[in-house]
């Protein structure tokens, strides 16, 4: 099954949080149990520079078990550092067989704040 397709804004100066459900083609929720998370955001596809990446071993995933859900999570003082407006990502996942499946993909792009207090 290929990734599926979404685009994403992140508002600058907000806490960013997005909450996903990964399920299989019988709508049952997969076990994430064990498995490791990785987002990368690049400028473009085939870009060398990363402008953020997102994984559960720093925190801006997080896995929910059972459940599938996958959370995406920026703090407000990491949304009002984001010094980009437009990029593409995908996530990946990884089990603890080590096969890799890539959930999502798409764009995403930074809403810039005018209120600065």
């Amino acid at each position: 099954m290929p990734a599926g397709k979404l685009n994403l804004i992140i508002e600058q100066g907000s806490t960013f949080e997005k909450i996903l459900f990964w399920k299989d083609i019988d709508g049952n929720f997969m076990d994430l149990t064990g498995y490791e998370a990785c987002m990368q955001i690049r400028s473009q596809i085939g870009s060398t520079s990363v402008l953020l990446e997102l994984t559960d071993g720093n925190g801006r995933i997080v896995l929910g078990g059972t459940t599938g859900q996958v959370t995406l999570v920026l703090t407000a003082a990491e949304t009002t550092n984001l010094n980009w407006t437009d990029g593409v990502y995908d996530i990946k996942l990884t089990s603890p067989g080590g096969n890799t499946k890539r959930l999502l993909e798409g764009t995403i792009k930074v809403s810039k704040s005018v209120t600065k207090c």
